[in-house]
């Protein structure tokens, strides 16, 4: 994925859940193949995960379809909703989150890349 090597205790900031939440559903994704956990090379304590191949597939997969989904929606809607919805989107993030969003890549009712 876009960040390889994320420490579980990165993606538990991110996501916002606690460590329980996320313990199962890692679990299977490790068991089922989609990602590897390694044990840090300098911190013994923490623990890596990595997309395997089979992982690599199943994300650019699923990114390609929801992003094709919203692309249409966004195209149907038209620019000025696009803006409206951007807005609506940029208040469910917490404020200190929004510096990660980037907002450099606006987005294109239109569906072109």
């Amino acid at each position: 994925g876009a960040h390889p090597g994320m420490a579980v205790s990165e993606l538990l900031e991110i996501l916002k859940i606690t460590k329980q939440s996320l313990s199962r559903v890692l679990g299977q994704l490790i068991d089922e193949g989609f990602i590897l956990q390694r044990t840090d090379d300098t911190d013994r304590r923490r623990r890596r995960l990595y997309l395997t191949a089979q992982g690599a597939d199943l994300e650019r997969r699923l990114t390609d379809r929801q992003s094709q989904r919203i692309a249409d929606a966004l195209h149907e809607a038209g620019a000025g909703a696009v803006d409206g919805f951007r807005a609506v989107l940029r208040g469910i993030i917490n404020k200190e989150d929004r510096k990660r969003v980037a907002p450099e890549h606006p987005i294109d009712p239109s569906g072109a890349e």
